[in-house]
């Protein structure tokens, strides 16, 4: 039988992990909006015959077919917005990959916190405790797993 000051150390713990995901979760959405904030400028800044070549279904051949005629400037033009938006676009991409390891702790500390209170209430009134919380959560009718 756990006592209820261990009960509340847990709890603490958890909660603490709930909170540093969070604001793990919500720093990671800013820097993410940064980002697409920066393809956006970088694409508004750019000269109209660069911003053309953009917005061509396939640049890679318009570049090819036009490379010819095109001065050096105008190549480096286009290089250096092409790898700032790669560079941003890979940056995204890492914090998409963080975001989803961050909302799993979150959810993870969350169904723990759950779970220490449903052991609690089932110790103080005297019901029996599911062995499992999923057992308790399916026959809450609830659908919630650490896979989400």
């Amino acid at each position: 039988m756990t006592t209820r000051a261990e009960i509340e150390n847990l709890r603490a713990l958890q909660l603490s992990k709930a909170q540093e995901a969070c604001a793990a979760i919500a720093e990671l959405q800013v820097h993410r909006e940064t980002w697409r904030n920066r393809i956006r400028t970088i694409r508004h800044n750019m000269p109209a015959e660069l911003q053309l070549v953009m917005a061509h279904p396939s640049p890679n051949d318009f570049i090819t077919s036009n490379l010819a005629r095109s001065d050096d400037r105008f190549i480096r033009e286009l290089a250096s917005a092409y790898v700032q938006i790669g560079a941003a676009n890979m940056l995204i991409e890492r914090d998409e990959e963080n975001l989803v390891l961050e909302r799993r702790k979150y959810k993870a500390a969350s169904v723990a916190i759950l779970r220490m209170t449903k052991k609690e209430k089932a110790e103080n009134d005297g019901s029996e405790f599911d062995q499992t919380f999923e057992d308790w959560l399916q026959r809450e009718g609830k659908n919630y797993t650490l896979d989400e």
